[in-house]
């Protein structure tokens, strides 16, 4: 599963080796959120990421609020975040039931 997952366009087999990914499979844990729940928020720092298992994520604009886009099933966010170890610059909201 977690091979196959996509964060901006690519699958993480292309981001990541066998060793990464394997890594990432050992650290995986299992949340959930209900509809209209905060996953991540603007501005937050955090050093965890999220692939959706299954249910829809709304990400929206930081500046105004606006959806810039909506991710479903074995797509992910916050890897930039944690990566950069930056804070996010958009809000992360379950439309659904999120696992």
């Amino acid at each position: 599963l977690v091979r196959n997952c996509t964060v901006d366009g690519k699958k993480f087999s292309e981001i990541f080796d066998a060793a990464q990914l394997e890594d990432l499979v050992i650290a995986l844990k299992e949340e959930r959120f209900d509809p209209g729940e905060a996953i991540l928020r603007v501005g937050e720092d955090s050093d965890t990421f999220f692939i959706i298992r299954s249910g829809r994520v709304c990400a929206s604009n930081k500046s105004n609020g606006s959806e810039v886009g909506s991710l479903g099933k074995s797509q992910a966010f916050g890897l930039q975040t944690m990566i950069k170890d930056a804070p996010t610059n958009a809000t992360y909201t379950a439309e659904s039931p999120v696992f």
